[in-house]
């Protein structure tokens, strides 16, 4: 989950950012079809970790999730209009940042985040707008959880770091039902990224190993797992990865040890590239976005000078140079 939360506007071919700001509030711009971007918007709040940005399934309209100065949940949506609601206490105590999912075959959203107890919390937007009690589901977490839709199936798997800094997981499946916890191995010392590799039914996953070099290991459409796979380079983040529009490629992003923005990837036959430096100095993740509309991959991340810089892919593979979006991001 990058500190940077970047979402397509629903209905629409705009790009949204969401940040917080030098004031703790939700901060926002925009990138309109024409490729321009609009001032600053602030939108208020007074938040303690990142926002996580989600389209509501079945409706035109995006929605914020943050925790709050009360380690709370709190949200606010944009509506179809352009109009934003105030913020909405949805309560819980709250040790990390929130993930938000569809439920695959629903249009239930459902949001994922750690307890005060450090096990793993759920609460869910049913169809009619209307909220859940929340669910403990258990576990001690000492990372963010990443939520995917498993491949070829309706079920909803997450993935965590454990207590013994290995890789561990649960499912919901279709009907609702969880699954115990599965402990998948490894040395983990950063979140986990996940996403299924383009034009197959396998779910990858990557994450930062003791070495503090890139690590993957994938699950097979039969829902067996392979061993690790050492990928190499010296990562100071979280790994972000993005399908590359119009492609079969499958993109990494991270932060190397100079603090500039490196990239890899997975061409269509499972091969993997070498490190590819794009330059920069990031004081923090990367967020990767498609731009609507568009076969242009988007980067966004926090400068030296706490600004919003970008950099882009153009559908011939190359990159643009950085753009500052100004701002100040805390």
């Amino acid at each position: 989950m990058a500190d940077i939360a970047a979402a397509q506007v629903p209905g629409t071919q705009v790009l949204q950012v969401f940040y917080r700001g030098q004031n703790a509030g939700v901060w926002s711009r925009r990138r309109n079809p024409d490729g321009s971007w609009s001032g600053e918007q602030n939108l208020g709040g007074v938040l303690t970790c990142q926002v996580t940005a989600a389209q509501v399934p079945g409706a035109e309209v995006l929605q914020l999730f943050y925790r709050g100065q009360d380690r709370g949940l709190w949200s606010r949506w944009r509506n179809p209009d352009g109009s934003w609601s105030n913020e909405q206490s949805l309560g819980g105590v709250l040790t990390s940042p929130i993930t938000a999912a569809p439920v695959p075959g629903s249009e239930v959203l459902q949001l994922f985040y750690r307890g005060q107890d450090h096990g793993l919390w759920s609460r869910w937007r049913n169809p009619d707008g209307s909220w859940s009690d929340e669910q403990k589901l258990g576990g001690i977490l000492t990372s963010l959880i990443t939520a995917a839709s498993v491949p070829g199936t309706q079920a909803l798997q997450l993935f965590y770091r454990g207590p013994d800094s290995g890789l561990w997981t649960r499912w919901r499946d279709p009907h609702g039902s969880w699954s115990s916890e599965q402990g998948l191995g490894g040395v983990l010392t950063s979140n986990i990224a996940a996403a299924p590799v383009p034009g197959t039914q396998v779910l990858q996953l990557f994450y930062r190993g003791q070495d503090s070099g890139l690590w993957t290991r994938w699950r097979d459409p039969d829902g067996s797992w392979s061993n690790e796979l050492g990928l190499g380079g010296v990562l100071t983040s979280d790994i972000t990865v993005a399908p590359v529009p119009g492609t079969q490629v499958l993109q990494l992003f991270y932060r190397g040890q100079d603090r500039g923005l490196w990239s890899r990837w997975r061409n269509p036959d499972g091969s993997w590239s070498g490190e590819q430096k794009l330059g920069g100095a990031l004081t923090s993740d990367i967020a990767a976005a498609p731009v609507p509309g568009t076969q242009v991959l988007q980067l966004l991340y926090r400068g030296q000078d706490h600004g919003l810089w970008s950099r882009w892919r153009n559908p011939d593979g190359s990159w643009s140079d950085e753009y500052s979006l100004g701002g100040v991001l805390a």
